[in-house]
């Protein structure tokens, strides 16, 4: 399949610019609709929402890859989430249709496609696409480095600018005694932000150089996954809180969920894990 892949890289890219051309033509008019029992307030709030938007987007993607790559299993945010692939599959696909559904619907342009291809729990094809942002970066497993669409390497950070950026779970969960942003900000050393505009926004950020460090709980597969391979060729692994790497073989049934990951330097990481374990044994 990878073989496939590589030889009609460029088949893909197109259907990821068509679907984001779509996604921009629609994002004044896209409305918010709720993933759960909750009312609009509370679903808004813990980003359980969705709009037509992210169904067609995905419909039109899982119609590609059945055309494109034949019966593979697919993982994917709104269709299905609940299937688990057959135990005997060699690679599976992993697909956010629109990662960052609350930025995209206030009008923001912090939103993007992910796809990836995994082996077994190891992902050997990543690319994230950014719209609004006209910008694409992928890599494959086998090859050194980050390409940009037009398969130019792009150049790797050789520091990153001290800030962080936490998930609202994970930002929930360090103020479980009531701690204030300026607290933890002080603990962990480094300039704190939170609730970033999505996930897939602050990888490019990694990317650049231009955020240090990125802290979800509860991140689903089709949330990190296919951004994992792209920070890692760059020197930014996803960690569990123990300073180990995220097992996606683990995160391949549902409810497909981690409990909690840190994307940061592999230079940095155990420093910055310890300040980070230090805050939440004390909470």
């Amino acid at each position: 399949m990878i073989d496939k892949l590589r030889d009609h890289l460029d088949v893909l890219f197109q259907t990821l610019q068509e679907l984001g051309r779509y996604q921009l033509e629609r994002q004044s008019e896209a409305v918010a609709q709720v993933k759960t029992d909750d009312s609009m307030e509370d679903a808004w709030a813990a980003n359980e929402v969705f709009s037509e938007v992210d169904i067609h987007t995905e419909q039109q993607l899982l119609a590609f890859c059945r055309e494109e790559y034949g019966d593979y299993p697919v993982i994917s945010e709104e269709f299905n989430a609940q299937n688990q692939p057959p135990a005997d599959a060699e690679y599976t696909i992993v697909i956010d249709p629109l990662d960052g559904t609350k930025p995209y619907l206030e009008g923001s342009d912090g939103f993007g496609i992910s796809f990836g291809v995994m082996q077994r729990g190891r992902f050997l094809f990543g690319v994230n696409f950014y719209p609004a942002l006209e910008s694409l970066y992928y890599a494959f497993a086998d090859t050194d480095g980050v390409f940009d669409q037009n398969h130019q390497q792009i150049p790797t950070p050789t520091q990153w600018a001290s800030e962080c950026y936490l998930s609202l779970g994970f930002y929930d969960l360090l103020r479980e005694e009531h701690r204030s942003p300026e607290q933890i900000q002080a603990a962990l050393g480094v300039q704190v932000g939170n609730y970033p505009r999505s996930a897939i926004y602050i990888f490019k950020r990694i990317l650049q150089g231009a955020t240090f460090a990125y802290m979800s709980r509860g991140a689903f597969l089709w949330d990190i996954g296919p951004s994992s391979l792209l920070l890692e060729k760059v020197g930014c692994p996803l960690l569990d809180l123990h300073g180990e790497k995220v097992n996606f073989q683990e995160l391949a049934t549902p409810p497909f969920r981690h409990p909690a990951v840190v994307a940061l330097s592999a230079g940095e990481s155990s420093s910055f894990l310890t300040k980070l374990q230090s805050i939440l044994a004390s909470a």
